[in-house]
């Protein structure tokens, strides 16, 4: 394709988060930025959309529940979404849509919710993970800016690892020090990081 070129980084992740998959069963991957506007939505669907082209069946999932974006991009309808899986007893199946603009799997975010961190604690939270690592060959969470809310710290206990998203020239040494700093005993789940916008 034309934009090839475009997509190469993104399918080399996607490669490499499929080869951790196969070799260590790790399927579930938390994407998030510090702040907002660092581009976790862009990031998320462009390396599902690499991971489509590679055959790897890729879901993403809308977890920044008070911000949707990617549901908007890609058309679909919010609801019931990843909140109606958990607060309606849902299963994944009933909630997922397939975007007609790219083919790529989402679980929108639902409709929204006083407190979203707490569904995560929630024994629903760990049969639609258990559910999602059947169906898919690799899952793309998008988790809200770490900074602004108490959501990620409790997301990377629950899934294979961590990536976070960061906008060049925009992220400073002393940002990166505080999301560190929140992450605590998370850290180690921590698999790397993608840079947007980095000039050519």
């Amino acid at each position: 394709p034309n934009d090839a070129p475009a997509y190469a980084p993104y399918t080399a992740l996607a490669l490499a988060l499929q080869a951790r998959a196969i070799a260590q069963r790790q399927k579930v991957w938390l994407f998030a930025g510090s702040v907002a506007g660092e581009g976790t939505s862009l990031s998320c669907m462009n390396i599902a959309i690499a991971a489509q082209r590679q055959g790897i069946k890729t879901l993403i999932v809308e977890g920044h529940t008070r911000a949707p974006r990617i549901s908007i991009v890609f058309r679909l309808d919010l609801e019931p979404g990843l909140t109606g899986c958990l607060n309606r007893s849902l299963n994944a199946m009933q909630a997922i849509q397939k975007s007609a603009l790219t083919g790529v799997d989402v679980l929108p975010a639902g409709h929204s919710v006083a407190y979203p961190e707490t569904l995560w604690w929630t024994p629903a939270f760990h049969r639609l993970l258990a559910e999602m690592r059947t169906l898919y060959d690799l899952v793309l969470f998008e988790g809200p800016p770490i900074l602004l809310y108490p959501d990620v710290p409790v997301l990377a206990d629950k899934v294979d690892g961590l990536v976070l998203v960061h906008q060049f020239g925009r992220t400073s040494p002393q940002r990166v020090e505080k999301v560190l700093a929140k992450l605590g005993d998370c850290q180690g789940r921590l698999l790397g990081v993608v840079l947007n916008d980095v000039p050519h």
